[in-house]
């Protein structure tokens, strides 16, 4: 039996509107068992929102694992972690295969599923077309997240690696 989740996002803004449909556009046209699976997504009206429907992740996000373990004051198992690192760098290697970079990967953005064995990147509002430097959805960012760096394979490394070691402590 498939379980399904329902994103709404309120769009009052023709703009907006169209960010999002290239968001979910591109999830749907990069399918990997590692990135969050877009199923379908309608619209209504009055407001305006857009209902994105996306594969259940009922394990929740890493973000909240890894705060769970803090307050519980344990440690994630090593063979848990080393997974979840090969799973993240298979994912972000599909991605720059496709000449895509996530530009936003971080605990809140990674979905658990599967009891937690398995996970799924989510959130491409800051991806970029590597050829291109089409934005994936956002014309509104945060300049402290996005510079004018030249963009390459090391800045999801690094960000892959920061995610790990960082949250360890």
């Amino acid at each position: 039996m498939h379980r399904f989740a329902i994103k709404t996002i309120l769009c009052p803004k023709d703009s907006e509107l169209g960010n999002i449909l290239r968001e979910i556009r591109f999830l749907r046209a990069n399918r990997h068992p590692c990135i969050i699976d877009v199923h379908d997504a309608f619209i209504t009206s009055n407001p305006r929102i857009v209902h994105i429907v996306m594969h259940y992740c009922e394990s929740g996000t890493l973000a909240s694992v890894i705060s769970s373990a803090r307050k519980n004051r344990t440690y994630l198992p090593e063979t848990q972690v080393l997974k979840w690192f090969i799973q993240l760098a298979l994912a972000l290697n599909f991605l720059h295969a496709n000449h895509t970079l996530h530009r936003d990967l971080k605990p809140m953005n990674v979905m658990l599923t599967e009891g937690g064995d398995l996970l799924k990147v989510a959130d491409f509002g800051l991806a970029v077309d590597i050829e291109t430097g089409e934005d994936c959805h956002s014309e509104e960012v945060n300049p402290l997240l996005i510079t004018s760096l030249h963009f390459s394979d090391d800045s999801s490394a690094f960000r892959l690696e920061h995610l790990i070691i960082l949250h360890q402590r």
